[in-house]
């Protein structure tokens, strides 16, 4: 007989892989130790990828930093 549990330990790693792929700009914030991280943890998990990545990769709001 085949191992039947193959396809889950697939799927499984495809949705980690994809799961830290989607909270990046939560990682950036973090460590960027950016002012409102926490806010856009919050909008990254609820709302998405494009609504927060501007925050997360410019800086925006971050005392010292250049915005674009």
């Amino acid at each position: 007989m085949e191992d039947d549990d193959s396809g889950f330990g697939l799927i499984f790693w495809i949705a980690v892989i994809a799961g830290a792929i989607y909270l990046i700009p939560t990682f950036i914030a973090f460590g960027r130790r950016h002012p409102n991280r926490w806010l856009i943890m919050v909008i990254n998990v609820a709302f998405g990828w494009n609504r927060d990545r501007l925050a997360g990769l410019t800086g925006l709001g971050v005392p010292g930093r250049a915005s674009q």
